[in-house]
Parts: structure tokens; C-alpha cells; sequence
């Protein structure tokens, strides 16, 4: 799901419920960088204005109380206690008409 009015060099952090997390931009520059990688790939679809990373931000300690309580921040998480793991880059289905 990418939201309507998303721009180019914008990055979006979405749960799996749609719900939109404002405190993760610490990983942005990587995602932008990635996306671009993506897609200049041949096999990317050219069609496509928009790369989904389907991932999890984990605790590098693997404590969930310090996810949770990081993700209740209004500002920036701390980077050097979380990472981001990219398990998929899936392209809608709609593309590959």
C-alpha cells in the first residue's frame, strides 16, 4: 500500500494495519539510496513511480519493551538500538499486465 500524494524521495513507514509511524526518517537516506537501486533494475517495472520494502524495525538487543517504548516517541528512534530488516520487495500485482 503506498499512500495517495506520496512524492518521489519521500519515505512512508506504514504497519501492516495501514498505520503510519513518523519517528523511523533515521533510515530514510538508506530506502531512498535502495529504491533507486531497484529501480534501474531490468526486471523492475517500468510503470511503477514507487518501491514497497516489506521489512520490521527490530531492537538489535531483541528486547520488545524497547521497541515498544521507542516506537511511542514523538521524536527520532535511536539508530544505533534498531534495525531495519527488509524481508521483500513486492510490486502490485496490477504492474505486471
Amino acid at each position: 500500500m503506498v499512500p495517495e500524494g506520496a512524492t518521489k524521495g519521500e519515505v512512508i513507514y506504514l504497519s501492516r494495519n495501514g498505520k503510519q509511524f513518523r519517528n523511523f526518517s533515521v533510515f530514510d537516506e538508506v530506502f531512498i539510496k535502495l529504491a533507486e537501486i531497484v529501480t534501474q533494475h531490468k526486471n523492475y517495472p517500468s510503470n511503477i513511480k514507487s518501491v514497497i520494502f516489506d521489512g520490521e524495525v527490530i531492537s538489535k538487543d531483541k528486547k520488545f519493551d524497547n521497541l515498544m517504548t521507542q516506537l511511542q516517541r514523538h521524536g527520532e528512534i535511536d539508530s544505533e538500538i534498531f534495525e531495519f530488516n527488509i524481508f521483500d520487495i513486492p510490486t502490485p500485482k496490477d504492474s505486471l499486465k
